[in-house]
């Protein structure tokens, strides 16, 4: 019989790590951060997240789960901004092939793809659920 393999998870006790494109204005391509993810948090890449930036908290977007960890040690992110994710993968693929092809930031390639009233709350303190269509 096999297996199908699965991406380990917060209650098989191993830490996860996120790869999160942070909006703080940094410049540069494909600057992302690497955080840890805490036991009980449950992310998928798209989703808006708290992440700790100095001594400040930024917003970002999860880019992928359990990427490789780098050497040292990591800073866990503070948690959800927002319960749904606002980008779906290929989304998030695009944003990197834009972030490459036209050589901008990929939390800015990112960040273009946010609906517009999103893009300008994810900057905010607080970030209403949708609610339904224009009257």
């Amino acid at each position: 019989m096999s297996e199908r393999a699965r991406a380990p998870s917060a209650s098989d006790g191993v830490e996860r790590i996120a790869e999160v494109a942070v909006f703080a204005g940094l410049r540069g391509p494909a600057r992302t951060f690497t955080y840890a993810v805490p036991p009980g948090l449950e992310l998928v890449p798209g989703n808006l997240v708290g992440a700790p930036l100095g001594p400040l908290a930024a917003r970002g977007v999860v880019l992928a789960l359990d990427v490789p960890p780098p050497g040292g040690p990591l800073r866990p992110v503070v948690g959800l901004v927002h319960p749904l994710p606002l980008l779906h993968p290929h989304q998030l693929a695009l944003a990197r092939w834009v972030a490459d092809r036209y050589r901008c930031g990929l939390a800015d390639a990112v960040r273009a793809m946010l609906p517009p009233a999103r893009a300008a709350r994810a900057r905010g303190s607080a970030l209403a659920p949708a609610r339904g269509g224009r009257t």
